[in-house]
């Protein structure tokens, strides 16, 4: 049988299971999204939120610095501006420690590592405990130096001295260095959860595009191949439908007349096709339109167009080939044909096809008239008694 006309697949529409599919990985993909922008967000917030933290406990060392300047200074000149920013200055500490201890204040040890907890409340930095007592000794000197002997302020000031430039300020330093520690690593953890799951999101699409994309092609593929069969092709024979032949025996007459080549059409018909129908029924009227399609098949190329036009009438469009060419194919149909015997309850059932051949006429303006002529020579076959081949004039 000719490899250009093979029967058609089966195959539901896939539009509800495309449909289906395409909500689900969207919804997939969706997902995976917003989980990345989610912890974009949540990297944003903690940058946002690791500056403010680093940005205060950064201040810390520099308001200690200037509380210590400035009551030096009120001391030895006894400058009211001065006192009054030195009082600001620790005041503002004090705000800055309650900001820093406040969500370890409301959940004990909360957001606090073991390395911040032993900073703020652990010797040797005890910063909490030295940053309260820092700002009381300023405050006491600036607020009762009339109650302070010599030798005690004295004391008092030096305590200011050496805390606000070593032992404070350093630990004040080692809070800075190990908030910035710990937000870069907590950055980097949402990046790279961030990351992962962006890998995730094209892992997805991969497996969608191999498990579902690639399938769902695949339906859509022979979906769109079935509908075009059923446009195109006989569902009982197999072959061309007329609308087929009609569409590309004119595109043949075309090549043919621009190529100045022969060009030829067998016009067939089933001799008593009504008489097997009446008498053995439509399903052995069936199997001899079936056997008819099969041996115009296998007797013409691969180029030919075959095609059932209506009926019990069948025709085939031969390219590049004369009248006399195809009454040769003709006759090798029509004997084949004869030679058919279908068993029916122990009767042999014989049948044969009249053919009328045309060609190509330099005055033909399109296919039309080329059918025509093999209709009229099909109709003398029958006129002169049927199971012969008829050549038009």
């Amino acid at each position: 049988m000719n490899t250009k006309q093979t029967k058609g697949i089966e195959i539901e529409n896939p539009s509800k299971y495309m449909t289906l599919t395409y909500a689900v990985s969207l919804t997939i993909i969706a997902l995976l999204s917003g989980a990345v922008h989610l912890m974009l967000d949540q990297v944003i917030e903690q940058q946002s939120q690791t500056g403010k933290i680093v940005n205060i406990s950064g201040q810390q060392r520099m308001l200690s610095q200037r509380a210590g300047l400035f009551v030096l200074h009120h001391l030895q000149t006894g400058s009211h501006d001065s006192k009054l920013v030195a009082l600001d200055a620790v005041d503002k500490m004090l705000i800055n420690q309650n900001f820093l201890l406040q969500r370890h204040k409301e959940n004990q040890h909360a957001d606090f590592s073991a390395e911040l907890n032993a900073l703020y409340f652990n010797p040797p930095d005890n910063v909490q405990q030295n940053v309260i007592k820092f700002a009381d000794t300023i405050k006491g000197i600036l607020t009762s130096p009339n109650e302070l002997n010599a030798a005690n302020l004295d004391k008092q000031k030096q305590y200011v001295v050496d805390v606000a430039k070593t032992s404070l300020l350093e630990s004040l330093h080692s809070v800075v260095e190990q908030y910035e520690k710990e937000s870069l690593e907590k950055v980097d953890e949402l990046r790279f959860a961030q990351n992962v799951v962006f890998w995730i999101i094209i892992f997805t699409i991969l497996i969608e595009a191999i498990f579902i994309f690639r399938p769902m092609v695949a339906k859509v593929t022979l979906f769109a191949s079935k509908l075009q069969r059923e446009a195109n092709y006989d569902a009982l024979s197999g072959i061309f439908n007329r609308r087929a032949f009609n569409l590309q025996s004119a595109q043949q007459f075309n090549v043919s007349r621009e190529n100045d080549q022969p060009l030829s059409v067998l016009m067939c018909d089933v001799d008593f096709f009504k008489n097997v129908n009446d008498t053995y029924g439509h399903s052995t009227g069936d199997e001899v339109i079936k056997r008819v399609a099969q041996v115009m098949l296998e007797n013409t190329r691969n180029s030919d167009v075959v095609a059932r036009y209506g009926g019990e009438e069948f025709i085939a469009l031969l390219p590049r080939t004369s009248k006399h060419e195809a009454s040769i194919v003709a006759e090798k149909i029509r004997r084949s044909i004869e030679g058919i015997e279908i068993n029916i309850d122990n009767h042999q059932l014989r049948f044969t096809i009249s053919v009328g051949i045309s060609d190509l006429k330099p005055s033909d303006t399109d296919i039309a008239n080329v059918i025509l002529r093999a209709d009229e020579a099909l109709y003398n076959a029958k006129e002169s008694g049927r199971n012969q081949v008829i050549l038009s004039a």
